[in-house]
């Protein structure tokens, strides 16, 4: 084999002067063209673009190796379409002729053009780096020519080598368009190889030193723009002797014939930095100059950081307001809050409700409605604003805002806590509808489990959570549903946002015989199915999502996805319909269920730290609830237990009998003294009879008893409200009983909705004490036309049964708005 190289001339023509005989080190880029130009990729892409606007077309295989004037040597640890390769015995080959002597197929001439480096090299393909090739890819000739742009300064040269055409002599030809020259031999005959790279020469001779370290000055806080003086260090080991080293911070070329130079004081070097942000970055040059005149440059980068370590600090914050509304729907203004800080100008100012969900806040512009909001519950409020800057510091403020509502409304905002630590015991309901909406099975009261509501996916691999992490919740229960009793685990939790869950990611065969898809364990894992749907979950604000694998009978992994609304309802967690077809929960895209809903109805048991807690009781419409049925507040609520049948009665616990009981109770005053009461509307599910009364079960001697109406107790009824289907606000004047006739003293008939008013230790009170709980079990009976006594009275004072009372008129009125028991807390009409 023959390879011509005329170092000499190649030196001459780039002008490398003394240093073109250094070998230096190279980086860069293996490609191949096909013999029609187009560039191929080792993994079958065609195509070639310079996206990183080098000079030099994109190539897929990186290369790295040594060059200089006579020989250069090529190596990667990629594969070139799944062989490893070497290059070898590569030969610079100066403009002009050449002639190469290949070993399988014979000689071959062309040339390289002028202004050009050539080279030649040969290549095997399919043998490991310092293993002997031995087949016939081996010694594959490459031969390609560069087109080199070098950059000069004082230390060293890089130089770019860019792939070009090589024109072909023999026979004789023009340049083809082609990068490099087709080769004649090996597995890619026909295909030109081209190698682009840079190498860096040294310059012989220049000065050497050793520049300061790059200093990391940490800083007071302070006001920014900043002055501060950095000691940049002093320069060592200049050589040769008589060496003199200065620098320059002016940002200029450092060939630059303007750009200022400092002398180095050997001592101390001092700057001074105009910090105009948190981190503020500098670059220092350096230069050492020999007795020669010859020159070094070295570069020394400066980082100023002002520390952040302060919160903001408040300027204005908003008064407390005490207000007078007629409902909680009211919007209430409450003003803004400003706060600076001696860092950053742009802060981040938010407000909450409850310290969960924040709000970003309108700016102050002294308007006392920059910020205001319908979401306030009655009597006392807070708003909690916090100000934060980019590194976190943040500071806080608690602002009260307390609401007057009308007489007769009482109770507290509603409060959650989903970041008290480890893990909280809970218990529920489970309910699952069809499509339409119609009940699947029996309602299942008996849910237990445990949840850590701090542990929040941020994605569906939870890949924010440490490694073995599979779930922060867990439900059971023990009554068994349509004959086998169900798990949901692992349950993984997750914030606002919108996730997509594979729904069954486990191999699995198809049984013929047994129609399902099993898994290599032989159970009906994903449901006994092969589905491919995807499972969305959108989470809003203030709502808490959860996916849960679900395992009932054979059945395994079923995937269901709950979003919780995070409020006070008897329920902490409570089931929305995130898919908006009417039906709380999502439905199921496989399993034996496929396309039924699954809800969950959670709360924490007693004793743990609630997920939250309050709400409010009132005597007007002020709270709108988020769903349908469910209640703002947490009561003991019970259905009735297996009771005696009522022997006064045609039918007893017409529209469902229930238990409730609670403490928040009102003050009232009569000629008899002070004492407390309740209020509530219980919500039916059938009308009352024509002949009908509330009455009451005692539930120590299993007997039934009336309800006794006097001026501090008293029981009414009204139809549900016209427009929206549901009873009126406790103290409404559609409450009403008859009071002349024969129904006098029995229940309006048709009516939907029951208003009690309880003493506390009166006669319908179930404990008999004025102890600050009222308990009722009770319900309304359907009574035969004659036959029952007169309602008694407990004698004293004029009854409020014989007119129509209004919430004005009775002073102070109270809501029970909660869901007692399977009744629904607002009734809707079904037609």
């Amino acid at each position: 084999m023959k390879k011509t190289a005329l170092a000499s001339a190649l030196a001459i023509g780039l002008g490398f002067g003394t240093q073109a005989a250094l070998a230096a080190p190279l980086t860069g880029e293996f490609c191949m063209y096909d013999a029609t130009g187009d560039f191929i990729s080792s993994i079958g892409w065609v195509g070639g673009t310079d996206s990183d606007m080098d000079g030099l077309i994109d190539c897929d295989v990186q290369v790295s190796g040594t060059i200089d004037n006579n020989t250069f040597a090529l190596m990667s640890p990629q594969k070139f379409f799944n062989q490893p390769w070497t290059a070898h015995d590569g030969v610079i080959l100066a403009p002009g002729p050449h002639q190469i002597d290949s070993i399988q197929a014979g000689t071959y001439d062309f040339t390289v053009g002028a202004g050009q480096v050539g080279g030649h090299i040969l290549f095997d393909w399919g043998a490991p780096a310092g293993t002997p090739c031995g087949q016939a890819n081996c010694d594959i000739d490459v031969v390609m020519a560069w087109d080199v742009n070098c950059v000069f300064t004082a230390t060293n040269e890089e130089c770019t080598y860019a792939s070009t055409d090589v024109a072909a002599v023999s026979p004789p030809g023009q340049p083809d368009g082609i990068l490099g020259l087709e080769m004649i031999d090996g597995a890619f005959v026909g295909s030109a190889a081209n190698f682009n790279f840079t190498a860096l020469f040294p310059l012989p001779g220049a000065p050497t030193f050793t520049p300061p370290a790059d200093p990391a000055f940490l800083a007071p806080e302070q006001a920014t723009p900043a002055i501060i003086d950095v000691d940049l260090g002093t320069v060592t080991d200049e050589a040769p002797t008589g060496t003199t080293v200065d620098y320059s911070t002016d940002g200029k070329p450092v060939l630059d014939p303007t750009k200022t130079w400092i002398p180095d004081d050997n001592a101390t070097n001092t700057i001074t930095v105009n910090a105009t942000q948190t981190v503020n970055s500098y670059t220092v040059d350096w230069r050492a100059t020999n007795p020669a005149s010859q020159m070094s440059f070295m570069t020394q980068n400066v980082t100023v950081t002002v520390a952040d370590a302060t919160p903001p600090v408040l300027t204005s914050t908003p008064a407390d307001v005490n207000t007078n509304v007629t409902s909680t729907s009211d919007s209430v203004c409450f003003g803004a809050l400003s706060a600076a800080d001696a860092i950053e100008p742009n802060l981040t100012v938010e407000w909450s409700h409850d310290g969960f969900n924040f709000n970003p806040a309108n700016p102050d512009t002294g308007n006392p409605c920059d910020n205001s909001s319908t979401g306030f519950g009655p009597n006392a409020n807070t708003v909690q604003w916090r100000v934060s800057d980019a590194s976190g510091n943040m500071v806080n403020y608690t602002q009260n805002v307390f609401l007057n509502l009308p007489a007769g409304i009482t109770g507290k905002a509603c409060t959650i806590d989903l970041t008290s630590p480890g893990t909280r015991l809970t218990e529920g309901r489970f309910t699952m509808r069809d499509q339409g909406g119609a009940l699947v099975g029996s309602v299942d009261n008996t849910i237990t489990g445990d949840i850590d509501t701090t542990l929040l996916c941020s994605d569906v691999n939870c890949s924010n959570q440490p490694p073995g992490f599979t779930s922060a919740a867990r439900l059971v229960t023990t009554q068994p549903f349509f004959g086998f009793t169900w798990l949901a685990t692992p349950v993984r939790l997750f914030g606002p946002g919108t996730y997509q869950f594979e729904t069954c990611p486990f191999p699995r065969t198809f049984n013929a015989a047994s129609g399902f898809w099993e898994s290599p364990d032989g159970s009906n894992r994903c449901g006994g199915e092969f589905t491919p749907n995807l499972l969305e979950m959108t989470v809003g604000p203030g709502q808490l999502g959860a996916h849960m694998l679900f395992e009932w009978s054979v059945n395994k992994s079923i995937d269901v996805a709950v979003v919780w609304d995070v409020d006070c309802n008897k329920f902490q967690l409570t089931s929305s319909d995130p898919d908006g077809d009417g039906v709380l929960a999502s439905r199921m895209v496989d399993g034996p269920f496929k396309g039924n809903n699954a809800a969950f109805d959670v709360s924490t048991q007693p004793g743990e730290p609630p997920i939250a807690d309050g709400g409010y009781t009132a005597t007007i419409a002020v709270a709108e609830n988020t769903v349908s049925g469910e209640s703002p507040i947490p009561l003991t609520l019970d259905p009735l237990p297996a009771f005696n049948p009522d022997p006064a009665a045609v039918t007893s616990c017409v529209g469902g009998c229930a238990k409730f009981t609670t403490t928040d109770l009102l003050d009232g005053m009569d000629a008899g003294g002070a004492y407390q009461y309740a209020q509530a509307v219980l919500p039916l599910t059938t009308t009352t009879p024509f002949w009908s009364l509330y009455r009451l079960y005692d539930e120590g001697t299993g007997t039934w008893g009336p309800f006794r109406i006097d001026n501090r107790n008293n029981v009414r009824t009204a139809p549900l409200e016209a427009v929206s289907g549901e009873c009126p606000e406790p103290g409404n004047g559609d409450y009403d009983r008859p009071i002349t006739g024969s129904l006098a003293d029995k229940l309006r008939a048709g009516d939907w909705c029951v208003q009690l008013t309880i003493e506390d230790g009166g006669p319908n009170d179930a404990d008999g004490m004025a102890n600050g709980s009222v308990s009722d079990p009770g319900g309304v009976a359907e009574v035969p036309a004659v036959g029952l006594p007169a309602t008694q009275t407990s004698g004293g004072g004029c009854s409020i049964a014989g007119h129509r009372t209004t919430a004005a008129d009775a002073g102070h009125w109270w809501l029970l708005a909660g869901l007692l028991g399977w009744l629904g807390l607002k009734r809707r009409k079904t037609a």
